[in-house]
């Protein structure tokens, strides 16, 4: 079919891509921010932040709070008001580039971390139970994100502003490749090495580690409705197969959601090669779509927890309890003072 229109523009295509950008984002990042923060205070109450695995969900939400702010929220800014954070100066080129790329990788490890932590623990209970600790998540938290900062570092000196002569005018290009060679590497090498580290081997590692974990809870299951199990160990079972519950989930979503954006980078560059307008329009839609569904990954993670865990949903209605009892407590305490003021002024004085 022949390609009659004078520029992507011209096909609905591309405009209902400008309206996800322009309209979902808002509601996601406004999501996002009560949902995390929301997850943070509720996985450090008491009855929870024993968990060593609770040391990872809370670093979890605060890189989804970070890919939020400085991701999704660059693609609304530049939507909504054409003004792109990346071409305010060479150092925020930079420095944007290597968070956004920093942030998407550590949200992938860290589930691999906790889903090895909790084959370890299915694995080896007990001597898991005593090196599974706090200072030894801290420590492993601290190795990912030097990792992910490292692994990603090549983006501070191989993008820039960039000055060339061309028809005897300087010319100069805003956050581009430093060099023809990293442009040939960033474009050919780095999205395989992207889809990699990003999405392939956390995508292993997770499902494997899932299977293990699955696996493992119906044997227990079944081991329990065989045999006579103390009231107390029976609860921390439960406890265990809820956070286990709620790993699962989080895991399957992060699987479903960041498979297809890594997809669409790996075969870009053959998809829009000598691309026609209309295919171009279906890529600019294909690649809004793609980026919210990632981004979805961070906004929902809150729901996510609320749906599988159990002791999570149990924490929030603690929680919901707490602070409307607390209230009327501080109004009774107000009231009270409140009358025993008016009653000192209001007495008749004898002279």
């Amino acid at each position: 079919m022949k390609d009659n229109a004078t520029s992507p523009e011209s096909y609905p295509e591309y405009h209902f891509a400008i309206y996800l950008w322009k309209y979902c984002s808002p509601i996601m990042i406004a999501l996002g921010t009560v949902g995390n923060i929301f997850c943070i205070v509720t996985l450090l109450r008491k009855n929870l932040r024993q968990q060593t695995t609770v040391i990872y969900l809370v670093a979890l939400s605060l890189n989804d709070l970070l890919v939020l702010y400085s991701g999704l929220l660059r693609h609304w800014i530049i939507k909504s008001f054409d003004v792109d954070v990346r071409l305010l100066s060479e150092l925020s080129c930079k420095l944007h580039l290597w968070v956004v790329y920093m942030s998407l990788d550590t949200s992938g490890w860290i589930l691999v971390a906790v889903t090895i932590e909790r084959v370890a623990l299915v694995w080896f209970p007990h001597a898991s139970k005593a090196r599974c600790n706090r200072t030894v998540a801290a420590c492993i938290l601290g190795v990912l994100i030097g990792s992910t900062m490292l692994i990603n570092s090549h983006l501070i000196y191989g993008i820039g502003d960039v000055t060339n002569i061309e028809n005897n005018e300087t010319v100069v290009k805003h956050c581009y490749y430093e060099s023809d060679s990293y442009k040939r590497f960033f474009i050919d090498i780095w999205p395989w090495i992207d889809l990699a580290k990003f999405n392939a081997i956390p995508f292993l590692l997770i499902l494997i580690g899932n299977v293990i974990i699955i696996t493992s809870v119906v044997k227990n299951h079944q081991k329990l409705r065989r045999t006579v199990v103390p009231q107390g160990t029976r609860k921390r079972m439960k406890k265990v197969n809820s956070m286990t519950a709620t790993l699962i989930v989080l895991n399957t979503a992060f699987l479903l959601s960041t498979t297809p954006i890594s997809v669409y980078l790996a075969f870009y560059e053959e998809w829009s090669e000598n691309a026609s307008h209309h295919t171009i329009a279906r890529l600019t839609l294909s690649w809004a779509v793609v980026n919210l569904l990632m981004y979805s990954n961070n906004t929902l993670n809150f729901l996510l927890y609320c749906v599988s865990g159990g002791n999570f949903r149990k924490e929030i209605r603690h929680l919901c309890k707490r602070y409307p009892a607390a209230h009327t407590e501080a109004t009774r305490a107000t009231t009270l003072v409140q009358i025993q003021h008016i009653s000192t002024h209001a007495m008749p004085t004898v002279d």
